[in-house]
């Protein structure tokens, strides 16, 4: 099978091992250069809570940043993210809670703040909000975003909740999430009262965490319309026990609800804006951002097929979304908020490696759902798929992929598919096929 080759010589078929951040983690230098929000929250956390807090904290900031927008392919969008964080149980998921925390005193704020009803309606004042609870009808969730002018964050540590929702006729809100994450109008007639909703440019963001069974109930293939609308990332569990007792950092929620305050001073800044800003990339940026991501759709389409197209076209916009982020903190920090706001060249950095990280969890749930049968594998994991034995160990399946230039991570993530292989036991599996 011919090598193929992104940008920055980064290999596709041995993705795992070309830098740092291709293996799924973030480098000290993204840490040690992230604006200052995001930093006084990972400074206190280290190994898979800094990592969740990270991912967690993108998603959870992009539902509170209201006003700040960027035209990408000839539409307006905010920078609003849907994330799914899985791992096995206790693998450190838990650290999401100072995700929420970060944005709790947001949340607090709108429910303390009420609608008010036009003159002639005989609607009553409606408390704000901004966590919107996954387990809703599809009425209730339009009802909810509707008193919120189409803004609010999901937040579901067990997405088992949001599954068995939807799998409901009454809570089968799939598509108002594939609607929402471009801010495409949902629409809603009600026939007991003959009401017509018509919500223009939802403003939604979605963060769930389970682990990968949980993922695949929710996202059982690569066909369903929401596997390209997520960013992924997955969690390894730690061998090391957790000193518990460590009170050295002090209370950890209040911590997180402090820095929240703060992003709270940044939303009520940007909600009373009666125009909103505008981000743009540089014109060297744009360049780059552009050869970067056609080169990447050309390079994952021939070894993983055109099945890969739509995720490499919604990387581009969790790209310029991640940047907005980033820039939106930035600037708030260093008080150059303007009408127009470029992404300096450290962020757009930042933005990137953070989108190298999810691409490469990206790939690994691929393989865990496209690889159904052997045709649907490229010529060398097939042929390696018939080189094992029917039982093998991990050992010996890294040295049969070494013959077929598969990297052992990739092995690895490989025989990790449920489909193909089956678990026996610690670091032993057998073909099903």
């Amino acid at each position: 099978m011919q090598q193929v080759i992104l940008m920055d010589n980064i290999d596709l078929n041995d993705f795992d091992k070309a830098t740092p951040e291709t293996k799924g983690h973030f480098t000290n230098e993204l840490y040690d250069s992230l604006p200052g929000i995001l930093q006084d929250g990972t400074n206190v956390l280290s190994g898979n809570d800094k990592e969740v807090f990270l991912v967690g904290s993108l998603t959870a900031l992009s539902s509170v940043l209201p006003n700040f927008q960027t035209t990408y392919d000839g539409q307006a969008v905010e920078s609003n993210l849907y994330t799914f964080l899985y791992g096995n149980y206790g693998s450190g998921k838990g650290a999401l809670r100072y995700a929420r925390n970060l944005v709790a005193p947001v949340h607090r704020f709108l429910r303390e703040t009420e609608t008010i009803p036009e003159a002639d309606s005989e609607q009553q004042p409606q408390k704000l909000l901004l966590f919107i609870p996954a387990n809703s009808s599809k009425s209730g969730i339009i009802e909810l975003l509707e008193r919120t002018k189409g803004k609010g964050l999901i937040f579901e540590t067990e997405a088992d909740t949001l599954t068995d929702i939807l799998k409901q006729d009454y809570g089968n809100f799939s598509d108002i999430l594939r609607s929402a994450y471009h801010h495409e109008t949902i629409s809603l007639f009600r026939r007991l009262n003959k009401e017509y909703i018509d919500m223009d440019k939802p403003k939604l963001s979605v963060l769930l965490s389970g682990t990968p069974g949980q993922l695949r109930k929710l996202i059982p293939s690569i066909e369903n319309g929401l596997f390209s609308r997520f960013s992924y990332f997955g969690l390894e569990s730690e061998l090391s026990f957790k000193n518990v007792f460590d009170t050295s950092k002090g209370d950890l929620n209040k911590h997180f609800y402090d820095i929240g305050e703060r992003l709270l001073e940044l939303y009520k800044y940007l909600d009373s804006l009666s125009e909103p800003l505008v981000f743009e990339l540089q014109g060297h940026q744009k360049a780059e951002f552009l050869s970067y991501f056609q080169e990447l759709k050309r390079s994952l389409i021939e070894t993983y097929s055109d099945t890969m197209a739509g995720s490499v076209n919604r990387f581009g916009m969790q790209f310029i979304r991640v940047a907005m982020i980033l820039t939106a903190l930035r600037n708030f920090e260093t008080g150059e908020f303007n009408t127009l706001n470029y992404c300096n060249d450290l962020d757009f950095e930042n933005a990137k490696q953070i989108i190298e990280v999810f691409t490469w969890h990206t790939l690994n749930i691929y393989d865990s759902l496209a690889a159904r049968s052997l045709e649907d594998l490229p010529d060398n994991k097939q042929a390696f798929y018939k080189a094992l034995s029917f039982e093998f160990s991990t050992s010996q399946a890294v040295i049969v992929g070494n013959k077929y230039e598969l990297s052992e991570s990739t092995v690895k993530r490989f025989i990790d598919n449920r489909q193909l292989f089956e678990y026996v036991k610690h670091g032993h599996y057998k073909k099903t096929k």
